[in-house]
């Protein structure tokens, strides 16, 4: 027990000096052979003297601020090499600069494995003996495509946990809730993809913004409950109830609904509301596909039970609950219209005087210039003629006062 709190000390401690510097980027020292086996490392190996690393280092500074925001649990860094040469024989590492981050990962037994997962809350990984197989080839080509949305390792049957380690080897499994799951479909690299994309999500997460890419790539219609966020406090609440139900269904009747649905819950009404472009009632449950944007609103959802369940979700399968929603072309312009107009309220609930000002200062610069252009008064044709011979008649005289200039002087010659 004592290794994993030497590993997490060690990370806090390389992150907190890296902190206190104002840098996005960890500098790694020797210590970075521990702190590796917690969390997600983007590694550049460097040489004071290295040219192309010293023109490398602007962008990679801008690269570990934006990570630090986009994907705050992967650490980018970098490791003098040269001072450092074992870590680098350790990585296989000839040459700078080398950016390092493997998408399949060595796991190195049982207490890396618990790590890991008190760390992520879905784990990918490949029992094998070896790496010859299909299965490791099609394993590791999803990985490097998902790098950023999971956590993917390799095993040795040891490494596993006795009650989940597989009889016949290589297997693929996913850790997650408590449990694992083993891919049991043909072994063909779109199957690999497509189960993966599917087991990305816990069975019953908190539906946020932060996840609903996730979410949509599993490419399953959403079941979702919309409860007060307080329902989680209190165990004998009807919206913790209602959360119970769902939870029970995605977790003990997985073979029943897992293909088909995505079990969530959501707190943040507004956030729902975005979605479906209307106002919706706490609580709620309700049927939403990503795809095409159609929701199913169940009746009577505070008394929701396992069989009331199965009998909505069987009606929206089936079509005979009422759609509402949809993605059509008029249906999109509404959502532009009704994103401009939630978001004028939000900024007038916020600042209301701020919101005065950019909406007031343009509506009166524009209404006087429609004043300015309206008022204006029309020169009178008299005018416009009278001013019109003027000019022809200077032009006139100016065109005659050379032959004037030379009168005298013909006089003259006669």
């Amino acid at each position: 027990m004592a290794a994993p709190c030497v590993r997490t000390v060690t990370v806090f401690v390389i992150v907190f000096f890296s902190c206190l510097a104002g840098a996005h980027v960890v500098e790694l020292d020797d210590r970075f052979n521990e702190a590796r086996k917690s969390g997600k490392w983007l590694v550049e190996f460097y040489a004071p003297w290295c040219g192309h690393c010293q023109r490398i280092q602007p962008v990679w500074s801008d690269v570990g601020e934006k990570m630090k925001f986009s994907h705050p649990h992967i650490h980018v860094s970098r490791l003098d090499g040269t001072r450092y040469g074992g870590i680098m024989d350790l990585y296989g590492v000839k040459g700078f600069p080398t950016i390092m981050y493997p998408a399949v990962r060595k796991l190195e037994g049982q207490s890396h494995l618990r790590q890991l997962q008190r760390d992520n809350e879905v784990i990918f990984v490949l029992v094998a003996e070896d790496d010859t197989s299909d299965l490791e080839k099609h394993f590791t080509s999803a990985a490097e495509e998902k790098i950023l949305d999971s956590t993917f390792v390799r095993a040795a049957p040891a490494d596993i946990p006795e009650k989940s380690r597989p009889s016949d080897l290589p297997a693929l499994l996913v850790f997650k809730d408590g449990t694992s799951y083993r891919f049991d479909e043909e072994i063909e690299a779109d199957n690999i993809s497509s189960w993966i994309l599917q087991e990305l999500i816990p069975a019953f997460p908190l539906f946020t913004s932060d996840n609903i890419f996730n979410l949509y790539k599993g490419g399953k219609a959403l079941v979702i409950v919309l409860t007060h966020p307080s329902a989680g406090n209190a165990k004998k609440h009807p919206h913790y109830l209602m959360r119970e139900v769902l939870k029970e269904a995605a977790l003990k009747h997985r073979d029943k609904y897992h293909k088909k649905y995505q079990f969530v819950y959501m707190e943040d009404k507004a956030f729902m509301q975005e979605l479906v472009l209307t106002s919706l009632e706490i609580p709620s449950i309700l049927v939403f596909e990503p795809k095409s944007y159609l929701y199913y609103l169940m009746e009577d959802p505070v008394n929701v039970n396992q069989e009331s369940l199965e009998a909505f979700l069987k009606s929206v399968e089936e079509g005979l609950s009422e759609a509402y929603g949809g993605n059509s072309f008029f249906r999109r312009i509404y959502r532009v219209f009704y994103e401009i107009f939630t978001s004028l309220a939000a900024m007038w609930t916020a600042q209301p005087i701020l919101t005065s000002l950019l909406l007031g200062l343009p509506s009166i610069l524009m209404t006087f210039v429609c004043y300015s252009l309206c008022t204006a008064e029309p020169a009178e044709e008299g005018e416009m003629d009278s001013e019109d011979e003027g000019e022809e008649g200077l032009e006139y005289e100016d065109q005659e006062q050379p032959q004037e200039e030379d009168d005298p002087g013909h006089i003259k010659a006669e």
